[in-house]
Order: structure tokens, then C-alpha cells, then sequence
């Protein structure tokens, strides 16, 4: 329950329309979820196939990665309303993404490049 200025009965202020980003930062919070938009921010659509084929060179659990996907990640971007996932063909296809979320995905990258870059000057 909140009054006229957003006020929220736990002593919490949450703007209107702030769900949306929350959600966002939500279905950005993952790596993976991050190169499956990615992909599709570039050419609109992919493949289960070409995601996990990009995984794969990277020396990490592929195969944890892959039921993930299937399980978790593809299924919270279709909810989220970012994709639309052809189990069948392994098709991804971008949907109509907010405003913004193309500005969101190069910070992220922007800031996972950088924090990659330190991590290796210091080991």
C-alpha cells in the first residue's frame, strides 16, 4: 500500500515503473542471460547451439551451463517478455526489448571487461 508520493508501508520509496527495472537488472544479473541478449542484441536471432558453442571455449562447466539454460535462463528471458524459445528447433529470437536495455547490456559489458582486466593484472 503506498500514498500519493510512492511511499510504500515499509518506510521503502519505490518510484512508479521501477518493477520494470528492477526486473531488468534482474534478467541481467546472469552471464549467461547476458550473452544470450547479447547474441541477439547483434543479429536479432541465435541459436541454443551457438550459445553453447561460444561456452564452450571458455574452459567452464558447459554442460551445468547448458541445463541451466534450458532450465532457468531461457525460460526466465521468455518470461520476462525479451525472447521468444522454440524448444523444437533451438531457435531464440528476439522480441521488442524496453528502452534502454541495449545502454544496460554495454555497461554491463563495458564494466565485465574492466573487472576481467584487473582480476589478470593482479594474479
Amino acid at each position: 500500500m503506498s500514498d500519493e508520493r510512492g511511499y510504500r508501508g515499509t518506510g521503502t520509496y519505490r518510484p512508479e515503473g521501477s518493477d520494470e527495472v528492477d526486473t531488468l537488472f534482474d534478467l541481467l544479473r546472469d552471464p549467461g542471460r547476458r550473452l544470450v541478449l547479447t547474441r541477439l542484441q547483434q543479429d536479432g536471432r541465435t541459436s541454443i547451439q551457438r550459445i553453447l558453442h561460444e561456452r564452450r571455449g571458455r574452459g567452464e562447466d558447459w554442460r551445468a551451463f547448458e541445463i541451466g539454460l534450458h532450465h532457468v535462463h531461457l525460460p526466465r528471458l521468455e518470461q520476462g517478455g525479451l525472447i521468444e524459445y522454440d524448444e523444437r528447433s533451438g531457435e531464440i529470437v528476439g522480441r521488442d526489448w524496453p528502452a534502454g536495455l541495449d545502454r544496460l547490456l554495454a555497461a554491463a559489458r563495458e564494466l565485465e571487461t574492466g573487472v576481467l582486466a584487473e582480476g589478470s593484472e593482479t594474479a
